[in-house]
This record gives C-alpha cells, structure tokens and sequence, in this order.
C-alpha cells in the first residue's frame, strides 16, 4: 500500500474511533430515594403485579413503616387482619384461611431486593432496620415464598429546563452510536476516495 494511501486509512480509523469514544453511554438504572424502609405489599397472590413499593418515614416498628407507607391497618383478637381493608372477610376460618404474611428482605445498591425472609415476631414488635425492605403478601398457603416484587420503582429521571431564546435548543439523544458510526463510515470512504485520487493523480505523471 502507498505511503499516502496507508496515512489516509489510518487516519479515517482513527476519525471512527474518537466518533466510538464520543457515543453517549446509557445510565444504568437507580432505585428512588428513600430515607426510611421500603414496605412491598401485595394483596393478590397469584398477581405479581398486584405488588407495589413504597417508602415509609417513620420505621420504629413494622406496623409504624406499614402506616408510614401510607396503607391503613385493621386489627381483630390481637392479630393483623386487614390491610387497605382487605381481605372483606377477615375471619381465617371462613374466608379460605387467608392472612397477611409477614417478609423481610435486603435492598440491594441497584434496587434488587434479596431473599425473602418470614418474620418469626409480629409487626407491633419487629425493628426495621435501613437498607430493608418489608414484605406483606395476603396468601393461604402454609408455605409462602413472600411478595413477588424483586426490584424496588427506578428513581425518575430530572426534568429538562425549558430552552431559552439565549440559549441553544437542547440536542436529542436516543443512546445510541448508530449515528456516529454511520457518521464514520462516511469520513473513511471519503478519505479512501481521496487516496485513491491521489494515486491515479500520481500514476498518470
């Protein structure tokens, strides 16, 4: 390959390479604040979409963070029996031997939850503890695996500010680096046309 031809593909590389390096790189996602607990409820066991998070303020106990979450509780002979007025029938020997299970799992840095554990003690005295969540899940079976929500609500993205007439209008951007590459290809058959100009050029003096 000629000297000038060989300058003129490593330079179309390298213009493709610093386009690559310039691709905006898509933010990975974050769970919302919360300065408190999280508390999961799900109120239907065989809708995991029924299940919904919410952050509770106020965690001194597991009934203060479920208060705190906003949901309303009921109580019948000491026990837990309805949350958000659920179920309608709050007596387990006739409404199918349905209660509220009673979970505890760890928040992870990007908002998975872990494992869900059983608490052995009653949401009057358990101590939530920050970087938890709370589980609450209304089931009949004996054996219950907890809520079916894994992953706590991403945090929302910030609002743009409105463009101004003394400043430029903001660019769009979808994440992807499918235009600059195509932007690369373009420069590289161009200063691969350019050589080869300048070769014919060359040959025919």
């Amino acid at each position: 390959m000629p000297a000038s031809l060989y300058r003129t593909f490593a330079l179309g590389v390298t213009a493709v390479l610093a386009l690559l390096c310039l691709a905006p790189v898509p933010a990975s996602a974050a769970p919302a604040p919360c300065d408190g607990v999280w508390v999961v409820v799900q109120p239907d066991q065989k809708d995991a979409s029924s299940a919904h998070a919410a952050c509770a303020a106020s965690y001194d106990t597991g009934l203060a963070a479920l208060k705190s979450a906003g949901h309303t509780t009921e109580f019948a002979k000491g026990m837990l029996s309805r949350v958000d007025g659920l179920p309608e029938d709050a007596d387990f020997a006739s409404n199918g031997g349905y209660y509220w299970s009673y979970w505890s799992a760890p928040v992870n840095a990007e908002g998975s939850l872990g494992p869900w554990t059983y608490y052995q003690v009653g949401p009057d005295s358990s101590k939530p503890a920050v970087g938890t969540a709370e589980g609450w899940l209304l089931t009949n079976e004996q054996q219950p695996t907890g809520p079916a929500l894994t992953t706590l609500p991403e945090a929302a993205a910030s609002a743009t500010p409105a463009a101004t007439a003394s400043s430029p209008a903001p660019v769009p951007s979808s994440g992807s680096p499918t235009g600059l590459i195509v932007a690369g290809v373009v420069v590289v058959v161009a200063l691969l046309g350019l050589g080869g100009w300048w070769l014919l050029r060359g040959r025919r003096r």
